[in-house]
């Protein structure tokens, strides 16, 4: 689909800057563990023999420590690079206008729709595209419609109340409403892939 392929550009612009982030993360991971080390065998240096086996065990501790540190810094960046990704997209699909707006709009209705006579309830700041001429000569609600016939459906579609939905459409039909605003697209993208996604970005962990 459409969204997905621009999901995956945003994603994939996203790869190069999650990689020089990590980088520089795991650099520093690896200066606190080695600093830790250091700290830790400077402070077993120090004590008698009949202790030693204590100084080990303060260094085995303060090297866990660090290190434990550090893969939870390195997560919290990763969680933070995976979230920024996601927002990405919906920014991209949000800022669509024209044709591409229109042709992602109407994909979204034509694999949706039931019945072809649904109430399409739109954001409060999209109405007037579906009130007034908005792509080739025609409101979004007669391209809809038409995009509809094209594809062998009935396009019977009414147009509701504006409403507060994360951009796209709501489909408002007599057994079931169907949501095709952006914000559920992004929402079902990311339950289906974003293990995927996380990969992506960052590899497989060892």
């Amino acid at each position: 689909m459409a969204e997905t392929k621009i999901i995956d550009a945003i994603i994939g612009d996203a790869k190069s800057e999650a990689e020089g982030i990590l980088e520089s993360a795991n650099e520093e991971a690896k200066k606190a563990v080695d600093a830790a080390k250091d700290a830790a065998q400077r402070r077993a240096s120090q004590i008698d023999a009949a202790a030693k086996a204590e100084g080990e065990e303060l260094a085995r501790r303060a090297m866990l420590g660090a290190s434990l540190e550090a893969r939870k810094n390195s997560l919290a960046s990763r969680r933070e690079l995976l979230e920024k990704a996601f927002e990405n997209a919906f920014s991209e699909l949000g800022s669509l206008e024209g044709q591409r707006y229109a042709e992602l709009i109407a994909r979204l209705v034509v694999d949706a729709a039931e019945t072809g006579t649904e109430t399409v309830v739109t954001p409060e700041d999209a109405y007037e595209r579906y009130t007034k001429p908005y792509i080739g000569g025609k409101t979004m609600l007669e391209y809809l419609n038409a995009a509809l016939e094209k594809a062998g459906k009935k396009g019977a579609l009414k147009l509701g109340k504006p409403a507060k939905i994360a951009g796209g459409v709501k489909l408002v039909g007599e057994k079931a409403d169907i949501d095709c605003s952006f914000g559920a697209i992004i929402a079902s993208f990311r339950d289906e892939r974003e293990t995927e996604v996380s990969k992506l970005l960052f590899g497989t962990e060892e």
